[in-house]
């Protein structure tokens, strides 16, 4: 039922350092644009970012200012950050060439302060986020300059750029069990309601960002933890924290998927479909909670394992430790050198979910899958494998989801769209607007 590689691109592996040519290569993922970006010897030698999108590859070279730490591109393409000092960045005109090499310019953080992380919020304006503060500047793409244009005071130690909703979470707090919202549009930031979560380790160790996966699940923006029960234990849950529509509300707890084992996990998020890999017992587990919205607590709806597309070749090797794994559906093989999409095959959603009313509930929530929901239907009814009680619930979903789809969008049964929490009249903005223009 899930399958890799039927859509991948390869890229060039990553070298520290080779023996014969003393050429370095180095492979970062660009998690907003879903491109691998691939700098070697520094850029000196060339810069690449590839989609899984055919022919999809924007290149340039710049000169050798030392080894980045990042890349990303902007929404567009036509800029790219490098993050060679640890309190500045370079933006990279990736269209205009200063003779043999891309045209560049450097931004410096306000306060000179460590950059924790750096992202970009749209074509002409980026983020810093530092120990102790938000940064957003404003970038003039003909002068090569940069302006201050918002700054916040945050005690942060990791943060997490949602771009589909240009939210960024901060982790706060001796812990880092106090996480931090910030809507970061029009120029402005808004401070909404704190909340702490639960991770379930020890007193004196921390939260760590590659627990925490922020994610939109039917319409409403979410905060995924994973729990550690005790040191040691063999059971672990992921706590869903969702935010509310309303500013003035902090987020609350709303599921916790049981994994029951322990160790390294992987998480996706495929519509609306949580998908949580282990890498030690080689299986993935499937959640959908629209299928019991009110229950708390859930178990695995699915656990199988994922299986290589027969259209790639050589076959992708499967969980292995070296895995990375980015929203909403890539697999990056940093040894072989491929990215891979993770593929949901619902037309074998039967050979998993053999009550016909759950199956029947299950597709009915996935996208593009108003054929099968009718045919696996009418089949059900031929075989009357559904009770009455079943048809009519089953009917009024069905009536509900495509009669929306023709319409505004489908959020899942009693959710608030996204949107609504991040779109907001000017005023409202600076009613709760933190920090000052500089």
């Amino acid at each position: 039922m899930l399958e890799l590689g039927e859509t991948s691109v390869a890229f060039e592996p990553e070298t520290l350092q080779n023996g014969q040519s003393g050429n370095v290569t180095q492979n970062f993922f660009d998690d907003v644009n879903l491109k691998i970006c691939t700098v070697r010897n520094n850029g000196s030698l060339g810069i690449t970012a590839k989609s899984l999108a055919v022919n999809d590859v924007i290149s340039a070279r710049t000169k050798d200012r030392g080894p980045p730490g990042l890349m990303k591109l902007s929404p567009n393409g036509k800029l790219a950050i490098l993050q060679r000092q640890v309190n500045s960045v370079d933006i990279v005109l990736l269209e205009k060439s200063d003779g043999a090499t891309a045209v560049e310019f450097n931004v410096p953080t306000k306060s000179r302060d460590m950059i924790l992380s750096v992202d970009w919020i749209s074509n002409n304006q980026i983020l810093f986020v530092t120990k102790q503060s938000l940064e957003l500047f404003g970038l003039n793409e003909d002068k090569r300059t940069a302006k201050v244009l918002r700054t916040s005071n945050v005690s942060a130690s990791w943060s997490i750029y949602y771009a589909k909703s240009s939210l960024v979470v901060v982790a706060t707090g001796s812990n880092c069990t106090t996480l931090q919202p910030f809507l970061v549009q029009h120029g402005q930031f808004t401070r909404l309601k704190n909340f702490d979560v639960e991770f379930g380790t020890p007193s004196n160790e921390n939260l760590l960002e590659k627990d925490v996966t922020v994610t939109s699940l039917y319409g409403k923006i979410c905060v995924m933890v994973l729990r550690y029960s005790v040191r040691g234990a063999t059971t672990t849950d992921l706590l869903i924290y969702e935010l509310p529509s309303d500013l003035n509300s902090a987020a609350k707890m709303k599921y916790s998927l049981t994994l029951g084992c322990s160790g390294g996990f992987g998480i996706h998020v495929i519509d609306n479909l949580i998908v949580v890999h282990h890498q030690g017992i080689a299986k993935s587990m499937i959640f959908d909670v629209a299928l019991s919205p009110n229950r708390p607590t859930h178990s695995p709806l699915i656990t199988v394992s994922i299986k290589p597309s027969p259209v790639c070749q050589p076959p992708p090797a499967l969980y292995i430790p070296l895995w990375s794994m980015f929203q909403p559906d890539i697999v990056v093989d940093p040894v072989a050198g491929m990215m891979y999409q993770l593929t949901l095959r619902c037309s074998l959603a039967h050979e998993e979910i053999h009550e016909k009313a759950m199956l029947i509930e299950f597709l009915i929530h996935r996208t593009g899958q108003k054929q099968l929901v009718l045919d696996t239907l009418l089949n059900s009814l031929k075989a009357k494998e559904l009770r009455l009680r079943q048809i009519r619930k089953l009917f009024d979903l069905i009536v509900e989801k495509f009669s929306l789809s023709t319409g505004a969008h489908s959020n899942g049964p009693g959710e608030v769209n996204e949107t609504a929490v991040t779109t907001y009249t000017s005023s409202s903005f600076a009613d709760r607007t933190t920090g000052n223009a500089e």
